[in-house]
């Protein structure tokens, strides 16, 4: 799974970092590298695209007869590993009011 977060105000062709999450029964992200991905909307649009190689904060080892697991290699990131291709719109001067708390 491959999810990030949109900025407030962010423009066509910002680069964002986003978050990686093997999914099934994938033992580590180390040394992986994500294909082309459409970030897509919950309304079905393609709001960035991602690719790049994963960095990841944990690390495994195995050998006969046992593992050992240091953090969480099935989970990484891209510093700077989307694209955004559509902007959210948002007008203030359409805007009667405006409340700050």
């Amino acid at each position: 799974m491959v999810t990030a977060t949109l900025p407030p105000f962010a423009k066509q062709g910002t680069r964002i970092d986003l978050s990686l999450s093997a999914i099934g029964d994938a033992d580590s992200l180390l040394g992986g590298t994500l294909l082309v991905t459409p970030l897509v909307g919950a309304d079905g649009e393609v709001y960035a695209v991602a690719q790049g190689p994963v960095a990841v904060g944990g690390v495994s080892a195995g050998g006969a007869g046992a593992e050992v697991s240091k953090g969480v290699p099935t989970n990484g990131r891209i510093a700077s590993g989307a694209i955004i291709e559509r902007e959210i719109s948002f007008d203030l001067q359409g805007l009667d009011t405006l409340e700050s708390h």
